[in-house]
């Protein structure tokens, strides 16, 4: 139709064009252009309805974009499976945010332990040369403030080495490099041994301690005795802490059962049950979750450490310690440990050695300070004491005196030497030259391999700086006393 009326146009046009009509020069051409875009187009509607019916478009075998027509297509349900897609997404999403908002915080922990860290060492410290400035500038000629200071500079020392034990545990405990030298004994006398230690201290806060339910035959667990003593001290320590004002401290004990009513996330079995209890002000709600993370500490002193390195012991032994606590009532800590199914021994009590001796002792360290200060302390127990700066001048004073009326009954050497041979090194030339001699090493990192291993590696004896006296003096008299139990000193 749209053809026939094209071309009636058409005709048209051309009559006029003969006819010499002036309009019909320009429509000529106009027209036939105009009537072959509309029949074009008119026939092109029923041509395109004709192949739609006959064939199926490209686009249309390809898989279906829509959500609910593939999901159809496998049988599963739509809504179900937009629910679990949405369900997905969202936990994605929120995993992110979680780890983003952890690394965040450990960030901001990390900023509060080093300015914690930076306070405990920096104000120690400052005391100590305070206190020793005094003693140089004539307050060593005062009877009434030179043992003071004395005392007082020991106290600072002391607190330092805190410190650096609790750094020391907690990196150990975190890169899991901790060696742990187990043994069976009775918790009871590592709880009245810490309430020894921090007796003076106690009474000088006005703090009372007090033991409650503990029995003499039992309690006995397997463990690390050192790191369990620094548990216990950690907590007395908390507690003192949270009883500005003073207060008492219960320290309690007790066997017991652990089963899987009770939900502890620990394996049920025999456990033994010590609770530290402070009459403080309590630990806030908000606080509540965080107490044990290495670097939180609400405390104006405390690097944040404690807590954290008692945490992480505790768990390293395979028990669990957890805190109860309400505004205005105090805290309670309480940690389990796994009871030791065997009893314990009959063992007799080992008196401490008195802080005298006698022997030659050959002391090798690279730095000049340590050479001087263990000299002083053998020497005034009443050692004969030298001194090597490194492995290789030790090993030639060692053969020297061997030859003479006064050999070298012990060595103590420093596990290494920057720029020379160390204890390691010396050891193997050390034994050869002779196969009886008896050597310590000595250094300041406690999980260093060698130290943790040092029978493996030669040496008789161990001792970590910083140390005191009465240890040392307690290890030579253990070696040159051939005891069984001699080894480590700390």
């Amino acid at each position: 139709m749209g053809l026939g009326a094209a071309i009636v146009v058409l005709a048209l046009m051309l009559v006029l064009y003969f006819l010499e009509v002036e309009i019909a020069k320009w429509m000529i051409i106009t027209f036939p252009m105009a009537a072959f875009v509309i029949c074009f187009l008119a026939a092109l509607v029923p041509a395109n309805t004709l192949v739609k019916e006959k064939i199926t478009p490209f686009e249309h075998t390809l898989p279906s974009t829509d959500t609910e027509e593939a999901i159809s297509t496998v049988g599963i349900p739509n809504k179900d499976f937009e629910e679990k897609t949405s369900e997905s997404t969202r936990e994605g999403i929120e995993k992110k945010k979680t780890e983003l908002e952890k690394l965040k915080n450990l960030e901001t922990y990390r900023k509060e332990f080093l300015g914690n860290v930076y306070h405990e060492l920096k104000t120690p410290i400052f005391n100590i040369q305070g206190y020793i400035l005094t003693l140089m500038e004539g307050g060593l000629d005062d009877p009434e403030i030179n043992k003071l200071y004395l005392e007082r500079t020991e106290q600072n020392i002391n607190r330092l080495i805190s410190v650096v034990d609790d750094l020391e545990s907690i990196s150990g405990l975190e890169s899991g490099s901790l060696n742990l030298n187990n043994e069976k004994f009775n918790i009871k006398k590592i709880i009245r041994e810490v309430f020894e230690s921090n007796e003076i201290r106690a009474k000088k806060l006005n703090i009372r301690l007090e033991t409650g339910r503990i029995k003499d035959s039992a309690e006995i667990v397997k463990a690390d005795k050192k790191l369990i003593f620094q548990v216990l001290n950690n907590l007395v320590i908390n507690a003192d802490q949270a009883m500005p004002n003073g207060g008492t401290i219960e320290v309690t004990c007790k066997n017991t059962q652990i089963q899987e009513k009770d939900a502890l996330p620990i394996n049920e079995g025999d456990y033994v049950q010590v609770s530290i209890r402070d009459r403080g002000s309590g630990i806030p709600p908000a606080h509540l979750e965080r107490i044990f993370e290495p670097y939180f500490s609400t405390k104006k002193h405390g690097s944040g450490l404690g807590l954290a390195v008692v945490y992480s012991i505790i768990q390293r032994h395979g028990g669990h310690i957890y805190v109860t606590s309400s505004p205005g009532s105090g805290s309670t800590f309480t940690f389990y440990l796994p009871a030791s199914s065997t009893p314990l021994e009959n063992q007799t009590s080992r008196i401490e050695a008195a802080p005298s001796g006698s022997g030659n002792i050959l002391i090798m360290d690279d730095e000049p300070a340590v050479r001087q200060v263990a000299g002083n302390l053998l020497q005034y127990q009443g050692y004969n004491v030298a001194f090597a700066e490194d492995g290789a001048q030790a090993i030639e004073k060692y053969r020297e005196a061997m030859g003479s009326p006064a050999p070298f009954d012990v060595v103590v050497m420093d596990l290494t030497v920057p720029g020379g041979m160390g204890g390691v090194d010396a050891i193997g030339q050390l034994l050869t030259l002779d196969s009886g001699a008896k050597v310590i090493v000595s250094s300041g990192y406690s999980q260093d391999p060698v130290m943790a291993n040092f029978r493996k590696y030669g040496f008789c004896g161990v001792l970590v700086k910083p140390y005191r006296a009465s240890s040392l003096s307690r290890l030579l008299q253990e070696i040159l006393g051939s005891s069984p139990d001699s080894g480590s000193a700390e």
